[in-house]
């Protein structure tokens, strides 16, 4: 089944790869999407996939991204008939 997560990163988020990681994650899971700084500090993102995978992808972020220190993740799961679907997954700058 086909998931979407609107995603809101906060914390020491930006200037640290934070999201090309994300990136690299994204594609050896198989999560589309797109991942952007925003102008507060935080990092949006729209992650599309199975939800398993787009759960790892956050927990990945989350705990495992070596320069990030992630202090709050707030996830807004999408109705499946309000979306889009991607086939790809690309860093906005």
């Amino acid at each position: 089944m086909h998931n979407e997560a609107e995603v809101i990163f906060s914390g020491n988020v930006q200037g640290v790869n934070f999201r090309s990681y994300a990136k690299k994650k994204a594609d050896q899971l198989g999560v589309y999407g797109i991942i952007e700084n925003l102008e507060n500090g935080n990092v949006h993102a729209i992650l599309q996939g199975e939800k398993e995978n787009i759960v790892n992808l956050i927990n990945y972020l989350m705990h495992e991204h070596p320069y990030a220190t992630v202090e709050t993740v707030d996830i807004k799961w999408v109705p499946e008939e309000s979306k889009d679907i991607v086939r790809e997954f690309r860093i906005i700058k």
